[in-house]
């Protein structure tokens, strides 16, 4: 016998068996306990907790609302105690009176042997004030003792219509008569209780309901999946493939709920679709439509150019990319898209540098597409989920079983089209998504991503999987990656040169050096390849002949890759850095600082920053060490310290030299220079220092006591030298010294 398919309402959570949506309830449980709780204490003592959940059209208020209800009603101790007001979500009222009046009527119809019709009857023609009064006493009769917990949804627009006087008279009654626990929504905070001047300021606890996560949606249409019997649906949702594409459906989605399940409706049959296709139309185009537009109408208008912008994006966008879109100054977007974030039309991400940005409500796209959609065009929204969601053949085979007249045809054969005519959507999120995240995230949802788009055979797409195997530590899989690039028919010598490096990388993780070497060797030689692949493939050849002994070879092939005519100013700057690296390591003191030197002066700040930022404190003992050892003259002293000293400061690194200087004293203990030269080396550095902008000179104030205090102790071992500096400063020479700490 075939089972009834479980209902689930996309718009009117509250139609829906509340069975159903505990079984369907994700992210929200916690809280969902908290308020049923906080309700269950204001029934219970004289403890009054009025709840208010904030979040966008769609967000699942109302879905979390039903099971506060329902958990109170199946709580045997509240039977006798409460009752329940649950009011119209487009209830209007102007006045408290109307309010009251709204409060008792939905009383009415829940427990009509207890709210008897005729009280409201009774009140026709009085005036208003007398008909407050004896409608407030009539509902404090008929409650009996008991509670009143109100539901009220859009209270944000109920505040609208109500004057502050009214609002006045309503917070009067909740507080002279106690009876009434309200759990109310809004889809934003607003003046009524923002405000520190009206009166419902601090009266709600109020929760923001927070969007869905990529996992949160995966759950949510694996439940329902389940819970319509698809347990072939909810085993796919569970695989990496799965949950990268409901990874891809958020790009649409966002963190919207309602979104999810109407998407959970397409997943299933041709005929589902088309029962749902209809309805959905007509809500978005009769509710959505004329909210949005309300809304846009609040903002100014380049705001709402950049609202239109993301409505048309079809994944986070930078800043940049809505200045050049919009053809406007980065400067003029930044300020608009704070207040839009303010005022909740736009979400923030930052990644990296960026900040990309996309639209907080999703359903507002779809209102603006509506109005977009001529001659009964399919909506894009679900078009485009259709081409995220399904392979070429799944599609084929929907749109076979579609009824010819059906409007869920028109869908399938649009989105079959673009499938086949235009570019892979999914794949286009994926690499969105792939650029964000970058190669080192490398779980098995990224691998899933790297490895469906490189079906489409780019090779940036292709050599991407292959680093993301590699960083899986799946050396021999991302090999076979790059071999198949490098053997690829007609490669070009830059693509073959890039796949050959890679390849050596990956073999120098895996440990196998001598085919690492080769494969470096290989790119170096071969007849085509740019200098830029030369370069780097020379680099890393020389950090492996460096890490196995092979000093001059690793000397001579980043030498090769300085002198390389076309070389970019990065690998140049890492030549140079790694051969100062090397020949320090040669005690080639001269030319370390000669190296050093270039560095810091390539016309690329941004590549030298590059280098140096996480080598600040190798690179500080270097400078310390090198010049202490090219030289013994004083003034040379001077005049080295003097410049890198100057250099270092611009780059952040004078706490890092600062430490280095201090802790160079035992080497200068051990040298075989004399009292005089050790002064002359503190007085290098007191030039130096002199020698900085004001602003910096300070940073070397306290290295610069320790390196006299240092000295002066070794030329005469008394510890009173040390007693001029303060404890922290004696315990810290003490142990560059290894002296014993202090009794």
């Amino acid at each position: 016998m075939r089972h009834e398919r479980p209902f689930l309402s996309y718009f009117s959570p509250q139609w829906t068996n509340p069975d159903y949506l505990e079984s369907i309830l994700v992210q929200r449980g916690g809280l969902l306990a908290e308020s049923v709780a906080a309700v269950r204490d204001s029934v219970l003592t004289d403890r009054r907790h009025h709840l208010l959940f904030v979040g966008p059209r769609g967000a699942g208020k109302t879905h979390l609302v039903t099971l506060i209800q329902h958990r109170l009603s199946q709580d045997a101790a509240l039977t006798d105690r409460l009752r329940v007001a649950w009011l119209n979500e487009d209830e209007t009222a102007t006045s408290f009176l109307r309010l009251l009046i709204a409060i008792y009527r939905s009383l009415n119809e829940r427990y009509p042997g207890e709210f008897p019709r005729t009280t409201i009857a009774n009140l026709a023609g009085k005036d208003p004030s007398l008909a407050q009064e004896q409608l407030t006493h009539a509902l404090l009769r008929d409650l009996g003792g008991r509670m009143i917990v109100c539901l009220m949804e859009n209270l944000d627009g109920l505040f609208r219509n109500l004057s502050v006087v009214e609002q006045r008279n309503w917070r009067a009654f909740l507080q002279n008569h106690p009876v009434v626990v309200i759990v109310g929504t809004a889809q934003a905070l607003f003046d009524g209780i923002a405000n520190h001047d009206e009166p419902f300021f601090g009266f709600f606890d109020t929760r923001h309901i927070q969007p869905l996560s990529v996992e949160d949606a995966r759950t949510l249409l694996e439940r329902i999946a389940t819970l319509h019997g698809r347990t072939d649906l909810a085993e796919f949702l569970r695989t990496p493939k799965g949950r990268a594409r409901v990874d891809a459906i958020r790009a649409l989605a966002g963190g919207n709920p309602r979104l999810y399940l109407i998407f959970s409706d397409l997943l299933g049959n041709a005929a589902a679709l088309d029962d749902l296709v209809r309805p959905f139309e007509e809500l978005v185009d009769r509710q959505l439509t004329s909210y949005y537009q309300e809304r846009l109408r609040w903002l100014s208008p380049q705001q709402r150019e950049i609202v239109q912008f993301l409505c048309r994006a079809r994944s986070p966008v930078p800043v940049k990319h809505i200045a050049e879109g919009l053809f406007t100054t980065h400067n003029s977007i930044t300020g608009q898209l704070k207040q839009l974030r303010e005022f909740r039309y736009v979400d923030s991400q930052p990644l990296g540098r960026e900040v990309f940005y996309e639209l907080a409500e999703p359903l507002m796209r779809l209102a603006l597409q509506v109005k977009e959609t001529h001659d009964r065009r399919p909506l894009a929204l679900i078009v485009d989920f259709l081409r995220i969601w399904h392979e070429p053949q799944e599609l084929a085979e929907r749109l076979a079983q579609c009824p010819i007249d059906s409007l869920a045809r028109t869908y399938l054969e649009t989105a079959q089209h673009l499938q086949l005519t235009g570019p892979n959507l999914r794949h286009e999120l994926f690499r969105h998504d792939l650029e964000r995240l970058g190669e080192k995230r490398c779980d098995d949802i990224t691998l899933e991503k790297a490895s469906s788009v490189a079906e489409d055979g780019q090779v940036a797409d292709v050599t991407r999987l292959g680093r993301i195997l590699g960083d899986r530590e799946e050396w021999d899989a991302a090999i076979r990656v790059f071999t198949r690039l490098i053997e690829r028919e007609n490669a070009h010598p830059t693509e073959v040169a890039s796949a050959l490096i890679n390849r050596g990388v990956t073999h120098g993780q895996a440990g196998r050096t001598f085919e690492e070497i080769a494969d470096y060797t290989r790119a170096i030689e071969l007849p085509g390849a740019p200098p830029e692949e030369i370069a780097r493939a020379f680099v890393n050849r020389g950090v492996r002949h460096g890490q196995t002994g092979r000093f001059a070879d690793a000397i001579a092939d980043y030498t090769r890759a300085i002198e390389l005519p076309g070389a970019s100013p990065d690998l140049i700057a890492k030549a140079l850095f790694n051969r100062a690296m090397r020949t320090y390591t040669q005690r080639q003191h001269e030319a370390v600082l000669r190296d050093l030197s270039q560095v810091f002066t390539l016309p690329d700040e941004q590549v030298v920053r590059d280098i140096l930022t996480p080598r600040l404190h190798f690179t500080a003992r270097i400078i310390v060490t090198a010049t202490f050892a090219v030289t013994t003259e004083a003034v040379r002293w001077t005049r080295l310290l003097t410049e890198f000293v100057g250099h270092i400061a611009r780059f952040g690194g004078l706490t890092q030299l600062g430490d280095a200087v201090v802790k160079h004293l035992p080497i200068l203990a051990t040298s075989p220079l004399n009292h005089a030269a050790w002064d002359a080396w503190v007085t290098a550095w007191e030039s130096a220092r002199a020698a900085l902008p004001e602003q910096h000179q300070d940073q070397l104030d306290i290295p610069l006591r320790l390196l006299r205090t240092g000295i002066a102790w070794l030329k005469t071992k008394d510890d009173g030298h040390l007693l001029t500096l303060i404890r922290e400063e004696r315990r810290l020479l003490r142990e560059v010294l290894e002296l014993p700490p202090e009794q």
